[in-house]
């Protein structure tokens, strides 16, 4: 019976050290477990035995669900490289700014501003799971072609033309619009979510294979992956 039971929809996790830390798409927060139920959900998600009443407790929380699953926009952050390299600190073709990209920039950005303000998070990335899909998954996408030094470059495009948009920057509002610049140019990237502990902290990054498009290697690195999309 209790074999059915799995992580509900629009949650994630990972562990850094003996902490556990979720994230929440659908509440729009980080939070921790009480060490007891903590201690259960690690009984669960290493494949252990748990109690009826652990089940109970997890499932009442909402952290457990027995309801078939209707997520299929995370994917595992085992099949994602750790970064190692970085746009900013490889050398790309330059680029200039020019009027056109200050626009289209200036409308992704307050697009993306929008969206966080008025929807939820987990709204907000099925949006952009869908634009991606339509324009950067095609089987024949040119971007599988396409030179890593040219997606870098258009990567920094959109960050110094970032720059003159009057909205102040954050991490996960600039991630999602530089994910949708790119998939315009049919560039699949990967919108990635990373947290600390001791102090808890939490930061989203773009990245292309290895590559952090928006960041550099070290500090990407420095986090731990809880959700990838």
């Amino acid at each position: 019976m209790y074999m059915s039971y799995r992580l509900r929809d629009g949650l994630s996790y990972c562990r850094i050290d003996d902490q556990v830390i979720f994230l929440d798409i659908q509440g729009d927060r980080y939070f921790r477990l009480s060490d007891s139920m903590a201690a259960a959900f690690i009984t669960f998600a290493d494949g252990g035995r748990n109690s009826e009443a652990e089940f109970t407790l997890l499932a009442k929380n909402n952290i457990l669900s027995m309801e078939p699953q209707v997520e299929y926009n995370q994917t595992n952050a085992a099949f994602v490289p750790l970064p190692t390299r970085s746009a900013i600190e490889l050398s790309a073709p330059p680029s200039s700014i020019n009027l056109a990209l200050l626009l289209e920039v200036t409308t992704l950005v307050l697009a993306a501003w929008w969206m966080l303000k008025a929807r939820s998070l987990a709204n907000v990335i099925d949006c952009l799971v869908s634009h991606r899909r339509k324009h950067a998954e095609m089987p024949s996408s040119p971007a599988a072609k396409l030179p890593i030094p040219l997606i870098c470059s258009a990567a920094n495009s959109f960050s110094r033309a970032r720059l003159y948009v009057p909205i102040p920057t954050s991490c996960i509002l600039d991630s999602i619009a530089m994910t949708r610049f790119l998939s315009r140019r049919h560039v699949k990237t990967s919108l990635v979510f990373g947290v600390t502990s001791n102090p808890f902290s939490a930061h989203c990054w773009v990245q292309f294979g290895d590559i952090v498009l928006n960041d550099t290697a070290g500090n990407a690195s420095s986090y731990t992956v809880i959700r990838i999309v």
